[in-house]
C-alpha cells in the first residue's frame, strides 16, 4: 500500500488473485501494481476521421487494444507514451468512418523488470 495515495485518492483493492505465483512473485507483481498505480494515470481521447484514405485507414485499423503509441500533441506540448485501452467507430455515412481510441498513460515504471533471478546463474539476472 502507499499512505499519501490511499489518502489522497482513497484505498483500492488489487482486482484478481494470483494463484500461479509463489509468495515473492506475488509480492514483485503487487509492488509493481502499487508504484503504477498509486497516483492516476492520464487518459485522453483522440478522434481521427478516415474519409477516403487508404493509407489513414490502414494505419489507423491496424491498432489493437493494448497497443503503445506516442501522442505528439504541439498546442498542450503532450508528448507521451500510452496504450489504447478502447476503440471505437462512428459510421455517419458512404465516407465518414470516425475511429476514436481512448488511451491511458503508460506507468512510469514500465520499464521495470518484475522477475529478477540469481545472476550468477543466468549472468544478466533478469528474465525478459
Amino acid at each position: 500500500s502507499d499512505a499519501t495515495s490511499i489518502t489522497t485518492y482513497g484505498s483500492r483493492e488489487f482486482p484478481d488473485d494470483l494463484p500461479w505465483c509463489n509468495r515473492e512473485d506475488a509480492q514483485a507483481i503487487v509492488n509493481r501494481v502499487v508504484a503504477d498505480r498509486k497516483d492516476p494515470l492520464a487518459v485522453v481521447e483522440a478522434r481521427f476521421v478516415i474519409g477516403r484514405s487508404a493509407v489513414r485507414a490502414n494505419a489507423l485499423l491496424a491498432r489493437d487494444i493494448s497497443d503503445r503509441v506516442t501522442v505528439i500533441e504541439p498546442e498542450t506540448v503532450l508528448n507521451t507514451a500510452f496504450h489504447i485501452e478502447r476503440i471505437t467507430h462512428a459510421l455517419t455515412g458512404e465516407h465518414d468512418h470516425e475511429v476514436t481510441f481512448t488511451l491511458e498513460e503508460v506507468p512510469p515504471s514500465s520499464y521495470v523488470n518484475v522477475f529478477v533471478l540469481d545472476s550468477s546463474i543466468l549472468g544478466t539476472g533478469v528474465l525478459g
